[in-house]
């Protein structure tokens, strides 16, 4: 897969990531069980504000955001796993 792509958990915190969102967010074994928002994604305006409203909606969504590593401008994807948390994907 080209695209990033990472999930979270109820409480945000990154719970997979393949090697495209490594790039991103950062490597796995320092990013996997934080919170999305303690990486670059904290610094994205109105980032987690969207999430959240998102995840209180419940409803698949998709927004466009500039990534502030890269300046590199990404759609953002968000679909509810049942049971799991959340699914941003894919990012590309």
């Amino acid at each position: 897969m080209s695209d990033a792509f990472f999930a979270v958990n109820r409480d945000w915190r990154i719970t997979f990531l393949n090697v495209e969102a490594e790039r991103l967010v950062g490597p796995a074994g320092e990013v996997l069980g934080r919170p999305l928002w303690e990486g670059p994604a904290g610094t994205v305006p109105e980032l987690e504000d969207r999430c959240r409203r998102a995840a209180d909606d419940r409803r698949p969504t998709g927004f466009d955001i500039q990534w502030p590593t890269d300046g590199r401008w990404y759609h953002i994807r968000l679909v509810s796993v049942p049971e799991y948390g959340w699914s941003p994907c894919p990012m590309g």
